[in-house]
């Protein structure tokens, strides 16, 4: 078995289009829950991810600290299994590990880099042939890219045409086709994403410390997973805005996956329990992009929308803290997954853990904010339009509660009650986006379903 823990665990592996790759998993899954008289399913999944291995990991290092925690919360006649979602996904660049170079001299390895895991992820993708040979071209240029206007403008717009139609579901501010190709039209895009960032103000609300200036959070205490997709350290340089546009592009890429994954596969096999197993009560948890996996899952296609999870366990998420907002702008509009309210489709708990010290979850905001002069201090704080879930909670959301994450067999400060939405401030006890899987966290977890009804 990949995963030891305490509780039955079992795979459900999707594709690109999130379809199960073998549906025997399901039946398996189903028939082990009803032969092990399970009351309690955990469906987790993780974000931007190297291999299953790392998954794995996530999983076996969080529910082995969940099952720790039943000392301390009240679980008596609950028995658990664990569903661990694996789905195509690859690990960002990592701009923090390798500074970005101010010449193409020193940075086209880096791009290549880049372009090599846009390409591995698209090749999952219904246009793998078009996206390997168009990304091939866009590779060529990258010599030519410091003194050639024309190679500038093909490489983004070939980079450019990569970006999803979902791109803009969420609202706010990002770099669309059509505002890239005005910007590479007058040759101002790369330079624009490679430029130097406006000196931040020392009261900026953390937001630099989100792009990877200044304050470095202290080391966890414990495994991290999918470690941050910097974009961080914009020095000059055409180099520098490739490899920004190019770690922008498969952002949303990622992004756009996790929902179709989320809502075409996750959420199917949800019904499929309820249909066949319907006294199990199904807790949905999601780490990074798997937050909108499992958000997707639970506000997707339901027969009986109340209740249709039972808790939810948002670690980290890496959408917009405006997802489930009434009206987060003057358009009226609401935030995207606003149903998961509207509808009631959690009984028990919603909890979203959050902190400052999170420098991955507004990597794709920050990038639009560079190409549009947005002032860096303001960058993915609670008072930025583009700011992270991840970093700030549900903001703009009266439902939400604030409140702060115990250490592990504390009381919450915020009791979780049924139906309600928490935002708990995780700052010291979750110290990086990967962070999720500690004691702390974990009671979280337990704590949440047990709440669950």
């Amino acid at each position: 078995m990949p995963v030891q823990i305490p509780y039955p665990y079992f795979e459900l592996e999707f594709d690109a289009k999130g379809q199960l790759k073998d549906s025997s998993q399901l039946q398996a899954l189903l028939d082990g829950l009803k032969n092990n008289n399970t009351t309690d399913v955990w469906v987790i999944s993780h974000g931007w991810n190297n291999d299953e291995k790392d998954a794995h990991l996530l999983y076996q290092t969080l529910f082995n600290n969940v099952k720790a925690q039943e000392a301390s919360v009240n679980v008596a006649g609950r028995t658990f299994a664990v569903a661990g979602v694996i789905w195509p996904s690859k690990r960002f660049d990592n701009a923090q590990d390798k500074p970005n170079a101010a010449s193409i001299g020193d940075g086209a390895s880096r791009i290549g880099k880049q372009i090599d895991t846009l390409e591995a992820f698209l090749a999952d993708g219904p246009n793998a042939a078009k996206d390997k040979a168009d990304l091939e071209v866009a590779r060529s240029l990258i010599p030519k890219l410091e003194t050639d206007v024309g190679a500038r403008k093909q490489f983004s717009d070939i980079v450019l045409a990569r970006l999803p139609k979902s791109v803009g579901e969420e609202g706010g501010w990002y770099i669309n086709s059509k505002v890239g190709s005005d910007m590479t039209a007058d040759d101002t895009l790369l330079k624009q994403l490679g430029s130097p960032p406006p000196k931040v103000a020392s009261s900026g609300g953390g937001g630099a410390a989100g792009l990877g200036f200044g304050h470095k959070p202290a080391a966890p205490t414990g495994p991290t997973f999918q470690g941050a997709a910097g974009i961080g350290d914009f020095l000059k340089g055409i180099a520098a805005g490739a490899s920004n546009l190019l770690n922008y592009v498969t952002y949303y890429q990622m992004k756009d996956r996790a929902g179709v994954v989320g809502r075409n596969g996750v959420n199917q096999v949800v019904q499929k329990i309820h249909s066949a197993l319907p006294s199990v009560r199904v807790h949905l948890v999601g780490h990074s992009f798997g937050c909108r996996v499992v958000t997707a899952a639970a506000t997707g296609d339901a027969p009986a929308p109340k209740g249709f999870v039972s808790s939810l366990s948002l670690l980290q998420g890496a959408f917009s803290h405006y997802a489930f907002s009434q009206k987060y702008d003057d358009s009226g509009k609401a935030g995207f997954y606003r149903n998961l309210i509207d509808e009631a489709r959690v009984s028990g708990p919603t909890i979203i853990t959050h902190t400052r010290a999170d420098d991955a979850v507004g990597i794709a905001y920050a990038v639009a904010s560079r190409a549009m002069h947005q002032i860096a201090s303001a960058m993915g704080d609670r008072n930025d339009p583009y700011g992270g879930l991840g970093s700030n909670g549900a903001m703009k959301t009266a439902e939400a509660i604030d409140g702060t994450m115990p250490k592990a067999g504390a009381p919450f400060d915020k009791p979780l009650t049924k139906g309600t939405m928490t935002n708990l401030l995780a700052d010291g006890l979750i110290t990086s986006h990967g962070d999720v899987t500690n004691p702390n966290a974990a009671y979280a977890v337990l704590s949440a379903a047990a709440v669950g009804n």
